[in-house]
């Protein structure tokens, strides 16, 4: 009896031990400065840091969020320059793209082909050029339809009043020592060609050039 006494004492001393440490601990109170996004231990970390840490990834972000409605936007206005020109010459935009741009992408021949084939040996393996000619003939006629393709659309330009607003991200950087933050933009892609993108864009809409392991491109 003596003893369930004693261990039945030292349960309540713990559980009361155990509860007047919580109540010396409170839970932390979020700061109602919009400025501090979190306290650890009292430390405060604001949004100003939040943002130097995510500095690096959000940029990644806002780079290929404004690629990606750059591109849509060259779509568009593609489209609008491409209906004008068909309304302009009396006939449908299928007419008027057959007429400018299908009919003026000559078939490539067979020496065409051949050196097409030879020229990139070490990339086709062992296969015969008969079994990949089918593929060569899809590449250099998608190749010579892309490039009437862009012909059309730089005349068509040539000839149009085009303003575009849409502007690239901008982040601060520090100038050297000087405090004062300049606003420069980001960088976002490297001009090697001018319609680089756009090619690409509208040779994956024809279909893809790969087939059976082999993949071919142009220089």
């Amino acid at each position: 009896m003596y003893r369930i006494a004693i261990w039945s004492l030292l349960g309540s001393v713990a559980l009361f031990g155990s509860a007047a440490c919580k109540a010396k601990t409170p839970a932390a109170v979020p700061s109602n400065d919009p400025a501090i996004v979190a306290t650890v231990n009292g430390t405060q970390i604001t949004r100003e840091q939040l943002q130097d840490a995510a500095e690096g990834q959000l940029s990644q972000v806002e780079s290929q969020i404004y690629q990606i409605k750059k591109n849509a936007l060259d779509d568009l206005v593609e489209e609008q320059l491409i209906a004008a020109g068909a309304k302009k010459a009396g006939l449908s935009v299928e007419a008027f793209l057959k007429k400018e741009v299908d009919d003026k992408a000559t078939k490539p021949t067979e020496q065409e082909m051949k050196q097409f084939y030879e020229q990139r040996k070490a990339q086709i393996g062992d296969r015969s050029f008969d079994e990949v000619k089918g593929q060569i003939e899809q590449v250099l006629s998608q190749s010579r339809a892309q490039t009437a393709r862009q012909a059309l659309l730089a005349s068509l330009k040539s000839g149009a009043e085009i303003a575009v607003n849409l502007e690239p991200p901008r982040r601060t950087i520090e100038a050297g020592d000087n405090p004062t933050k300049d606003r420069l933009p980001v960088p976002l892609l490297r001009q090697v060609a001018p319609n680089a993108q756009s090619d690409l864009r509208h040779l994956r809409r024809e279909g893809p050039l790969h087939d059976k392991g082999l993949s071919l491109e142009l220089p």
